[in-house]
């Protein structure tokens, strides 16, 4: 697929890029494989079926369709976002096709399936603001941000005292609860309110997530123990969030 003045390719050493080079017009290079993050991944492609790889583009995703061990089917989904320069790694996909739409001036991704559906991605405008019963195909649609990566805060050896998290949210509809964990303890049990940035938001979780534009949500961290390193996690029983970034604020302990 296209992605930018870049071609990203699935080959046996990963997902490469065939990238055109400013200083020499009409040439090109190739670089390392994109897909390093994710090498484990790769290497458990069922390569016998390598021919029924999908590759799209769409929004800010590069989104790679793959037969993972033993499967005929492409049962997972490698997904490059280009915006923060990181991998996701999606499951419960059986694509066999993939294709942008561009119907009454919506662009939209839609996916046929092994069972011989076709899907569409729900994330058009006029989705936003539906009630909570967002569903696939009959089944609530389940969005989790399993655990952020460690943060550490610059020395893991210090113990930190949380003040506070503020995610940011490109768009969403869903009801989203946020829990941290403190060197691995799960400690989720809040007492200070969500203190929205530009939005009017309930003051208990789970809150409601229903923009179509970008919104802020401060949660204040104060009351959690010390700790060495903290994680976040971001879920929703049923619907969809698209996540922009994640800033959490600590003081470091005295000695």
């Amino acid at each position: 697929c296209v992605f930018q003045n870049d071609l990203l390719f699935m080959s046996q050493d990963g997902v490469q890029s065939l990238q055109r080079m400013q200083a020499a017009a009409g040439q090109y290079q190739l670089t390392e494989p994109l897909s390093t993050p994710i090498q484990p991944f790769i290497d458990r492609i069922n390569w016998s079926m390598a021919y029924n790889i999908q590759a799209i583009k769409y929004r800010q995703l590069a989104i790679f369709f793959v037969p993972l061990d033993n499967s005929t089917k492409n049962n997972y989904a490698l997904v490059w976002n280009g915006r923060i320069q990181k991998w996701m790694i999606w499951t419960g996909w059986n694509v066999e096709a993939a294709i942008v739409t561009r119907f009454n001036k919506q662009i939209q991704l839609v996916l046929g399936d092994a069972d011989g559906s076709v899907n569409l991605w729900k994330d058009a405008q006029d989705l936003v603001g539906l009630d909570g019963t967002y569903k696939d195909n009959e089944t609530p649609i389940a969005g989790q941000i399993i655990k952020t990566r460690s943060l550490v805060f610059g020395n893991l050896d210090f113990q930190k005292k949380l003040r506070a998290a503020l995610i940011r949210f490109n768009a969403g509809n869903a009801s989203v609860n946020l829990s941290a964990f403190c060197d691995l303890a799960d400690e989720d049990d809040w007492n200070q309110p969500v203190a929205p940035v530009g939005a009017t938001l309930p003051a208990v979780l789970p809150f409601v997530l229903a923009s179509a534009k970008p919104i802020a949500c401060y949660r204040s961290l104060e009351g959690l123990p010390y700790c060495n390193e903290v994680f976040l996690q971001i879920a929703a029983d049923s619907g969809w969030f698209d996540v922009r970034n994640i800033v959490v604020s600590a003081f470091q302990k005295t000695l």
